[in-house]
């Protein structure tokens, strides 16, 4: 009976173990486990158009998560995030530092809301721009975690600056792990 209890709490262990990994972590980090992984798109909507010369921008847009994950959160698949601003903005501009506020809304429900307050930097590698958003959920589902957001644009998508009207609208490519 020993030798069975033995060989069960083993697998037991081994279970705990795997689980931590498929989480993103390794048992001496358990700190930085990672609650829920999103995968999507942005869409963004700039007026007037960007152009190389900076302007006065209002930016309208939306975080579509069409795939999440999560041990610990299983019934959060998806969310959208609509957000708008305002700001000095151009071409050039687009890895600045910024800030700013979103409501997420999980799985189309308007009532299972996550806010976020993030800041925002970008940088230009080979044929992208990688832009970092990371901050608090300051209230609602998973509150108290951390939200960091990683967008990647092609920068052939800029070739719209040089065009009459500018850059009018840019989708992009995201990920978004909430962590504690």
């Amino acid at each position: 009976m020993k030798q069975q209890f033995c060989g069960l709490h083993g697998l037991l262990g081994a279970l705990v173990v795997l689980i931590l990994l498929a989480a993103g972590m390794t048992p001496k980090s358990a700190q930085a486990l990672t609650l829920i992984n999103c995968s999507g798109e942005v869409e963004l909507h700039y007026a007037p158009g960007l152009t190389n010369t900076t302007q006065t921008v209002s930016l309208t847009g939306e975080d579509r998560a069409t795939l999440c994950l999560s041990l610990t959160h299983p019934t959060l698949h998806s969310f959208v995030g609509p957000y708008t601003s305002t700001g000095q903005l151009s071409c050039a501009s687009l890895t600045s530092a910024a800030q700013g506020t979103e409501t997420i809304y999980w799985n189309g429900n308007p009532n299972l809301t996550s806010s976020w307050t993030w800041s925002y930097s970008g940088v230009s590698v080979g044929g992208s721009i990688i832009a970092t958003a990371t901050g608090p959920i300051t209230s609602g589902v998973v509150a108290g975690a951390t939200l960091t957001q990683v967008v990647v644009t092609p920068v052939t998508a800029l070739a719209a600056c040089n065009q009459p009207g500018g850059l009018q609208t840019q989708t992009a490519t995201s990920t978004w792990v909430f962590s504690n």
